[in-house]
């Protein structure tokens, strides 16, 4: 097991993974209580957290493997899937190999996406949602090429499998997300109207649903789908918030959201990305960028700009 040197608590994959573990095994599904948590008193944590990763360790450990090659083979699944689904987007962008495999290594090797593994080590959720993002984005694009039935369903599974995973990513990503689909559904827009123009020179028409109409429905389905079909899981988590008890412990002190806004610690300003975590809560530590990444980014985002201009 991975000593995650303060900056996480590697211990709770193997608490989470028992529990889930044992639900498994008494045909329980969803799982919604560690029954062992809390010295034995038990909480819903899977009431509350998405777990999707904790269903396949603790499924691997109900099947007979020990608990911790299960958390290890979840965590090496985890980094395979990632790159294979950077891949697929990454090759329909730029349809280059080499391109595809610099942004492959680029994605496997973030530092942020090692830190939930070897510094945070508990954060197993967040750590699988990086298998999802490059996976929305690609059903996106394809859904916005052509919006079959299966198309659309697809990237719905996908922001789906993210709100299962984890509920903030899920939070956070949502917006980019939805701006990624606006923006695909706007070269399909141009399109189309470009094919209602000429089907108005040649004469023909046909009664179909407003533009505007067309453009919100699916711009939003795969969104409203995915929501439909997490249901079960967000509407419990949400409805009984009240039933729960999250005292100053959750919300006050480090905790508090507060204390989690960067401002001159945003990058850190070694060369080298620093894996240690930092004491002082001013400094940087491993949740910030590295400086080579910024200025990678910086570099691409110009490069965009330029190449836009052009």
């Amino acid at each position: 097991m991975v000593n995650t040197r303060g900056g996480g608590d590697s211990p709770f994959l193997l608490q989470r993974t028992l529990d889930m573990a044992e639900n498994l095994r008494h045909g329980i599904f969803p799982a919604r209580w560690m029954a062992h948590a809390a010295y034995d008193l038990g909480y819903p944590f899977f009431n509350h957290y998405a777990a999707l990763p904790f269903y396949l360790s603790g499924g691997l450990t109900a099947l007979g493997l020990s608990p911790l090659l299960a958390i290890q083979a979840t965590q090496t699944l985890g980094f395979l899937l990632a790159a294979l689904t950077l891949a697929l987007w990454a090759r329909r962008v730029y349809g280059n190999r080499w391109a595809t495999l610099l942004a492959v290594a680029a994605y496997t090797f973030a530092p942020f996406h090692l830190v939930n593994v070897y510094v945070r080590g508990d954060s197993l959720s967040e750590f699988w949602a990086f298998v999802w993002y490059p996976l929305i984005l690609w059903t996106l694009d394809r859904a916005a090429e052509h919006p079959t039935l299966r198309r659309v369903t697809l990237a719905a599974l996908s922001y789906a499998a993210l709100i299962l995973t984890h509920n903030v990513s899920a939070l956070i990503f949502a917006p980019f997300a939805l701006l990624y689909a606006a923006i695909q559904r706007v070269g399909e827009s141009t399109q189309q109207r470009e094919g209602e123009k000429a089907e108005k020179r040649e004469g023909k028409s046909a009664n179909r649903i407003s533009r505007s109409t067309q453009y919100v429905v699916r711009l939003i389905s795969p969104f409203l789908l995915a929501f439909l079909l997490t249901a079960w899981f967000w509407i419990p988590a949400i409805g009984e918030t009240g039933y729960g008890q999250m005292g100053p412990e959750f919300t006050a002190g480090y905790f508090h959201y507060s204390n989690h806004f960067r401002g001159l610690n945003l990058v850190q300003r070694t060369f080298l990305f620093d894996y240690s975590v930092a004491g002082d809560a001013a400094a940087a530590g491993p949740f910030a960028m590295g400086g080579v990444q910024a200025a990678l980014a910086l570099l691409g985002a110009g490069a965009l700009i330029w190449q836009i201009g052009e």
